[in-house]
């Protein structure tokens, strides 16, 4: 009796971490769905969107802030091309800014700084002409903005272009200020 004791607590135990692995799996199936569906929901609000705005200008914007409050990134900003026949990427001015004193610096720094093909997040967005996503901007060495000086409070930084007829108009950038794993479902949802 004792020995058949034994074996019943044995497999009680395999069977509770069996069901303890299960249960993880579930959860995680679960949450890649939600994210899934959410992906899937945030991409047809951008179609809904964009034809209903009368201007360029305001699908971006609205781009921008469906992208933020989805990603729950908590900065976020457009850099379109200068206009007159110059080949750069300038601030736009349009801004999604959770918390406006953090990023203080930050915004002053981007609103001052154009970008050319290939330098910073902006110009190899725009020479790759797709989604660029950079795992911490504090030690990547093509980041102009970090030379300005003074505490930007960023470090993950993800953007993507916008094209029209093939030539990229726009390009949008997001940041945060903690480190994230690069996150390839995002960047396929925001090529596209």
């Amino acid at each position: 009796l004792e020995e058949r004791s034994g074996e019943l607590y044995d497999k009680k135990q395999t069977l509770e971490k069996l069901n303890s692995t299960l249960e993880a799996r579930v959860a995680a199936g679960t949450l890649q769905l939600q994210r899934s569906n959410a992906m899937l929901t945030i991409l047809h609000e951008t179609v809904l969107m964009a034809a209903e705005v009368e201007t360029f200008e305001e699908a971006l914007e609205q781009c921008l802030r469906a992208i933020c409050e989805f990603s729950g990134w908590p900065l976020g900003h457009i850099y379109t091309r200068a206009t007159g026949g110059s080949d750069v990427l300038m601030s736009s001015g349009m801004w999604f800014v959770q918390n406006p004193v953090r990023f203080k610096s930050f915004r002053e720094v981007t609103e001052s700084t154009s970008f050319h093909k290939g330098v910073g997040l902006p110009g190899r967005i725009w020479e790759r002409g797709a989604p660029v996503w950079v795992d911490d901007v504090t030690q990547d060495d093509n980041f102009p903005r970090a030379d300005a000086g003074g505490k930007l409070n960023v470090r993950c930084g993800f953007g993507f272009p916008v094209k029209i007829k093939g030539r990229v108009a726009a390009v949008l950038e997001f940041f945060n200020d903690e480190a994230f794993e690069r996150d390839e479902q995002l960047l396929s949802l925001l090529g596209s």
